[in-house]
């Protein structure tokens, strides 16, 4: 796109018929965000509705159409919530807690102190992008996996063997191999 082409495309955008309204729900929206709140198109509705009653604005609808030219003009789009991110302690509180850690494993020495991880192994998810002449159907992905636990302690000179926890006691390709030589301790769980 030309910069002239973007300029007038800037032009033809509508100004907002309420900005105080909509200065105020952008920073709210903000707000809830980094609070980690689930927001919705009926909570920013509900949300605005409570702005223009404070702010005695009169003539405000709170419609479909406002919502949609709101969510544009704050450049907002639904996006699929993922991963454990938000799970964990902020900022000041792990700071916090590493201190206390680093206060108790200072009695220790560092080959006595271990850190441990689990992990899921998807073996047989393929990618889901590739290189192509031309666009490709995809395939349903593999659910099939198993958890590892990985431990070692902090100077990495002990790592213990993996533990293996696999869905089956004994999958069709280990049935003719003794379970306690593999280079890893295997357990199984239906969950895996």
């Amino acid at each position: 796109m030309e910069l002239n082409s973007f300029n007038t495309a800037k032009q033809k955008e509508k100004s907002p018929k309420f900005p105080e309204l909509e200065e105020a729900l952008a920073i709210w929206i903000s707000n809830a965000l980094l609070a980690n709140k689930t927001i919705t198109g009926e909570i920013i509705i509900a949300k605005a509705a409570d702005f223009a009653k404070l702010m005695n604005i009169e003539g405000f609808t709170g419609s479909v159409r406002w919502l949609n030219n709101f969510k544009k003009r704050h450049n907002i789009k639904q996006y699929n919530k993922h991963g454990e991110a938000r799970s964990g302690p902020s900022e000041e509180e792990l700071a916090k807690e590493r201190e206390k850690l680093q206060e108790l494993i200072s009695n220790f020495d560092l080959e006595d102190v271990f850190n441990y991880d689990e992990t899921g192994l998807y073996w047989e998810l393929e990618p889901s992008k590739t290189l192509s002449t031309g666009p490709l159907s995809g395939t349903k992905k593999s659910k099939n996996r198993v958890t590892l636990l990985l431990t070692f302690n902090a100077t990495g000179s002990i790592k213990l063997p993996a533990l293996f926890i696999h869905k089956h006691q004994t999958p069709r390709d280990l049935k003719e191999i003794n379970k306690s030589k593999l280079p890893v301790d295997y357990f199984w769980n239906k969950s895996a």
